[in-house]
């Protein structure tokens, strides 16, 4: 038997291969820690010329497999003693560590690998060649570091090659302590600020940033202690932290260590109950950080912004960046040191201030904005978000901070207030005159592109009188607007994902008029989501010149939000310093089947009863079902065939019913922190109201995860936390490849069913939040089809790599995979497109015939794309519901030329549109999973631009793709349906069913803005896909605005979402998407856009 080689890769091999360009020395030390390499440089120049020759280098600089083998060749092989310091465990560098121990041992060369942590290896000890008693006494010299210790462990490596040296073993140094000139006298008068950074940095007096930010709060007059720490989970620092909060109370903790240290019974940091601020002292230098779209790499990302937001901390700014030395003194270390940016310290300073100020401020006093979504922007959606009636949320928030003091009157205003906003009977002016001497205080270059896109202020569209002109509600202390549109109010959905273009002069006036004239002390944006943190800038680590800073500046900002969709959560809480008050999803419920298909489903069972007991009973029953089922359109929904039989009709008709069943679907909308009956729910609901009163009044926010709790989540629950995500660096998870594994056969399973043949190309769509969702399994899905699996390690778990299977393992010929991948999933995920990237060059070179492998020989190997950085949106939907567009052509163009953009494996752009076209062409199948039964097709417009802008565009270069819908909403028991089936279901279970129709009416306008959003997400289906039947539209029809009880509640509750669902229809008309059955129906929409159309 023999075994095969295992054909396994690292991430970091595709990194760029250096020569650090140091030469031999006696002693080598190699560790990630720049504080420890700039130390250990450092004590060495105190010792004279008869000291062994040092090296110092940084194992970020040899992360390439070839930078390792060049530098073991150039100095490593000359060295009589290597020692290692590394953090993360063997996998971190595990090519490092296999070619230190063979040329340790195969040149007699000591090597020492001791952990970079606390954390114990076996594997570090295994491959090093000194004892354990010395490999331990090596750790403690940096466990416990400073100079003295260092300086001991200095003459103990000259010892250990031969020297005739002195040492003493490592002496305890202070786990944590204070940082003396970054300390203020304590003044009880004063709010106190407690700044916290690491040991490491203290020691090696890399700590300019930590005294400048001192500095920069003292001078607004608060008092500051400043302490280091070994780390947050260490217990003797947990212990001096804890004592110290205790004692001084501070009102708000700056946090500058990084990753997570939160235990199941919270962190340390909890105890002081106050807001904890995290700033970044960032890893990468000031030229890349001003020069990168994304701001932070990956590493900042996951160290310094991920992790942290598990333990609750509110991410501020990155307040320093490196700045390195090359070949610096007698080591040839090339170190970095910390470097302070001004205007990121003002800003957190800034920030902090406000923040206390929230904190310390009667309740009666407080100034708060309640700001309401409006978008989509369409007619009848004022105040939309994603599974929340904000009108009865609004209520209920005032009434709840009615009674926590707030000088508001929640008697004063009802559910209706929203109607007054949307007609704007409810207004307030801002001068022109006044904006524009608070835009002289804002950034030049922002200036001018307010000025070169949109022209004066007098030019604004909202401009009335030289007054901007805002739809708003004074109650007390509290404002209620609505959120100034970001752009015109035509081009709306085209704005509202585009990074680049700037917000008008409207929308910047009245963040500045909130900040300015009305002096709020904290911004609550309600529900899922508005613009501001879509805004241009970089998308983590932003600048002085990023938009959301500018417009929205250091003011607190409190943002219920879904607990589904903690992708989005994520990126208001980065870019715009939001504390995430998750909220429950609607109720789910199973609905009942409309009567003539339940009617179907009757004369089924009567049929099973008959055949045998009286075949002539059942022959008449059997002509009854196929003659209903061709009225109710059932046949291509339930996917009966061509020249199908009796039996298989009738058997795909029941299956067919048996999975319309299944369905569940939202009762209604979920009322923020309304009390329910059902006690787990109404826990979350208390909840959601504690978090946001606690939340006003500058208080800590426990951490909860994002998720579906229809999903089996139960971690997510109770909402009312403070959303967090994944860890990138974890994902996919192993169960996340085992399912996406099951998902790839299912996949591969359809299509052989159907073609008898195996696809060779498949193009799958990846968004950011599905894949915190899931932990990864669409990724791991288009692995597996690759026919790759993931390399974790097996200590922390973190994903290290991949391997590929070998032909003789797959379970089917490799498939040809294209990732279409979301903003967000391209901003939260750089690891993975590496990998991706990665994964597919080493299939591609694999020696295969290209029957099997797809990729062998391809000269492109750019598998994904998606919108230009800084871009989120596709714009299909858009074009279509603006009605910019004659035929679907247009819209496949729009589709190809916003998607058509490839990532290399940095996770950057370019227009790739003829590589996208050629992808788009040749694709057999299209894949797209859903992941969570809360939603379907027609929630949003995101599935239209990305599934029905797909189909659109296939056909229009002549391909023939499958359109897959993948159902994961069940893990355990994984569905494959088409795009036509998916939308059916959709349509027939939930937007024209009764029961949902019904739930929908218990919310009035928000409940008809609902209907009239899913009649809309249709309509954009059946212009870019052509898979919305007449019948489908004449059920929608008959269910809505051709049922008079729903046409009047729509009258009543919300006019102008009647007027949006009629225009919908007469356009499906005149494009002749629809031929309806009743000759009636033109009649009867030309009645209603008489009394509710424009000219009405």
């Amino acid at each position: 038997m023999h075994l095969q080689p295992r054909d396994r890769h690292s991430l970091d091999e595709n990194d760029l291969a250096i020569d650090i360009g140091q030469t031999p020395a006696e002693i080598v030390f190699l560790s990630f820690s720049d504080s420890e390499l700039r130390l250990l440089a450092q004590q060495h120049e105190t010792f004279d010329r008869q000291a062994p020759t040092l090296r110092c280098a940084s194992l970020r600089q040899l992360k390439h497999p070839y930078s390792i083998d060049l530098y073991i060749d150039k100095v490593l092989r000359h060295a009589k003693l290597i020692v290692v310091r590394l953090l993360g465990g063997k996998e971190y560098w595990s090519y490092g560590v296999e070619q230190l121990e063979f040329l340790a041992r195969a040149n007699n060369i000591s090597l020492a690998i001791v952990p970079g942590d606390i954390v114990l290896d076996e594997r570090l000890t295994q491959a090093s060649t000194l004892d354990a008693t010395n490999l331990q006494r090596i750790w403690h010299y940096f466990q416990e570091s400073g100079p003295d210790n260092l300086s001991n462990f200095l003459q103990f490596c000259s010892f250990l090659i031969g020297k005739n040296t002195a040492y003493l073993e490592s002496q305890p140094a202070p786990s944590a302590g204070y940082l003396v000139s970054a300390c203020t006298e304590s003044d009880l008068n004063k709010p106190c600020v407690l700044i916290i950074f690491y040991r490491s940095l203290y020691l090696s007096s890399d700590y300019e940033p930590i005294i400048a930010l001192s500095r920069t709060l003292s001078h607004r007059g608060f008092s500051i202690q400043t302490v280091y720490v070994t780390s947050l989970k260490d217990p003797v620092s947990e212990e001096f932290i804890l004592t110290l909060i205790k004692a001084k109370k501070p009102d708000l903790i700056i946090n500058t260590t990084a990753f997570s240290a939160r235990k199941e019974t919270g962190s340390v940091l909890e105890s002081a109950n106050a807001p904890i601020l995290q700033v970044a002292l960032a890893l990468t230098t000031t030229q890349a950080w001003q020069a990168s779209q994304r701001g932070a790499n990956a590493a900042d990302l996951a160290m310094n912004v991920v992790l942290p937001e598990v333990d609750g901390r509110i991410f501020s700014r990155a307040i320093s960046f490196k700045e390195t030395q090359e070949l610096h003194g007698a080591c040839e270390v090339s170190y970095t040191s910390h470097k302070s940016e001004r205007s990121r310290l003002e800003f957190v300073a800034d920030l902090a201030q406000n923040w206390i100020k929230l904190r310390r401020k009667e309740n009666k006093e407080k100034k708060l904005a309640l700001i309401l979504s409006d978008y989509p922007g369409r007619h009848g959606r004022c105040g939309y978000a994603l599974g929340l009636d904000t009108p009865a949320s609004a209520v209920e928030i005032l009434t709840a901070l009615h009674a926590s003091d707030y000088c508001v009157d929640p008697n004063q205003i009802d559910q209706s207030f929203i109607k007054d906003l949307e007609n704007t009977r409810k207004k307030i002016g801002v001068s022109i005159k006044d904006y524009e001497t608070w835009l002289q205080t804002l950034p030049q270059s922002f200036q001018n592109r307010l000025y070169e896109y949109w022209g004066s202020p007098q030019d604004d569209p909202a401009v009335l009188n030289d007054e901007f002109i805002y739809a708003c509600i004074q109650n007390g202390n509290m404002l209620i607007a609505l959120q100034p549109d970001r752009g015109t109010r035509l081009g709306r959905e085209d704005t509202y994902h585009n990074l680049d273009l700037p917000p008008r002069h409207a929308y910047v006036a009245f963040y500045l008029w909130l900040r300015v004239t009305q002096k709020i002390d904290a911004l609550l944006h309600l529900g899922t989501h508005g613009t501001l943190e879509w805004l241009p800038g970089k998308s983590v680590f932003l600048s002085n010149e990023c938009d959301p800073e500018i417009v929205l500046g250091p003011i607190p900002l409190i943002y219920p939000f879904i607990v589904t969709d903690p992708g989005e959560a994520a990126h208001a809480k980065r870019r715009s310093g939001a504390v995430i008050i998750g909220h429950l999803t609607p109720k789910l419920t199973s609905p009942k089947l409309t009567a003539s298909v339940a009617q179907i489903e009757t004369l089924l069972d009567e049929y099973s009863q008959a055949v045998s007991l009286d075949p002539r009973r059942a022959k008449l029953i059997s002509a009854a079902i196929i003659d209903e089922a061709k009225k109710q359109d059932l046949f291509q929904e339930a996917g009966v065939t061509a020249g199908a039989d009796l039996d298989e009709t009738l058997s795909s008709l029941d299956k067919w019913l048996c999975d319309l069943k299944e369905i569940r679907i939202g009762d209604g909308l979920h009322i923020f922190g309304q009390s329910l009956d059902n006690e787990e729910e109404n826990v979350s609901t208390k909840n959601e109201k504690l978090s946001l009163l606690s939340a006003l009044e500058g208080k800590f926010i426990e951490p909860g995860p994002g998720g579906a709790p229809s999903r089996g989540r139960k971690d997510v629950l109770p909402t009312g936390r403070n959303l967090f995500c994944i860890d990138p660096r974890h994902t996919p998870t192993y169960t996340a490849y085992e399912i996406g594994k099951r998902a790839a056969d299912e996949v591969i399973r359809f299509y052989l069913e159907k073609h008898g043949d195996y696809p060779k190309e498949i193009m799958l769509d990846l968004w950011g939040s599905a894949t915190i969702r899931t932990g990864g399994e669409d990724f791991a899905q288009a692995l597996a089809l690759l026919g790759v699996k993931p390399l974790w390690d097996t200590t922390t778990f973190r994903l290290i790599g991949f391997e590929i299977i070998p032909q003789t393992h797959c379970p089917y010929p490799r498939v040809a995979v294209t990732l279409h991948v979301s903003g967000l999933f391209r901003d939260m995920f750089p690891s993975l497109i590496a990998l991706f990237a990665d994964a597919v060059k080493a299939v591609a070179n694999l020696d295969e015939e290209i029957g099997f492998n797809p990729l062998v020989g391809t000269k492109s190997i750019s598998r994904m794309f998606g919108a230009a950085d800084g871009n989120y949106g596709l714009n299909v939907t858009r074009q279509i519901n603006d009605g910019a567009w004659s035929h679907r052509e247009e819209l496949a163009a729009t589709f190809l030329e916003n998607a058509g953009h490839a990532l290399n494996r940095l996770g950057e752009t370019t227009p790739a549109i003829d590589d996208f076209r050629l992808r788009v062409a040749q694709t057999d199948i299209h894949v797209h999973a859903n992941d969570i039964c809360d939603i379907d097709v027609l929630t949003g417009p995101a599935f239209a631009d990305y599934e029905g802008g797909f189909a659109a565009a296939n056909a229009a270069l002549g391909g023939k793709s499958e359109l897959l819908h993948l159902d994961i909403t069940e893990p355990e028991k994984l569905k494959t349906r088409t795009l036509a089936q998916e939308i059916a279901r959709s349509l027939r279970m939930r937007l024209a069913n009764p029961s949902w129709i019904h739930g929908q009416m218990r919310h009035g306008y928000r409940g008809a803005s609902e209907i009239a959003q899913g009649v809309e997400n249709l309509y954009a289906f059946s212009a870019s896909s052509g898979l919305v039947s007449d019948h489908h539209f004449d059920l929608l029809f008959v269910e809505t605005i051709g049922k008079e009880e729903v046409k009047e509640f729509l009258e009543k509750e919300n006019p102008r979402a009647l007027e949006t669902i009629a225009n919908v229809f007469n356009e499906a008309l005149k494009r002749d998407l629809w031929h309806p059955k009743s000759n009636s129906i033109a009649l009867h929409l030309h009645h209603i856009g008489a009394n509710h159309g424009p000219n009405a």
